[in-house]
């Protein structure tokens, strides 16, 4: 079966979590945005999407797309974890 190279990027904290700043993953073909939330749980214990994160997949938030957390993977995608981002 063929597979797709997913490209996941940890900053701030997270990157301390899991001792790396990004790294490339393959995953089979078919895997989605809920596949990846479980292999992140598994491999490092972190649970997404969470309060006080913020998970991109090429630019936009998980949930920005129709399929939401049931978004195939694609071959090239870029995901970034990191903390969400406030201001004032």
């Amino acid at each position: 079966m063929e597979g797709v190279t997913v490209t996941i990027k940890y900053l701030v904290n997270f990157s301390e979590k899991t001792g790396k700043a990004r790294e490339d993953v393959q995953f089979n073909s078919g895997a989605d945005l809920n596949f990846l939330a479980g292999w992140l749980k598994d491999a490092y214990g972190i649970e997404v999407p969470a309060k006080g994160m913020m998970t991109l997949l090429n630019g936009h938030g998980w949930n920005q797309y129709p399929e939401k957390m049931g978004r195939k993977l694609a071959d090239g995608d870029v995901v970034i974890i990191m903390p969400s981002i406030s201001g004032g």
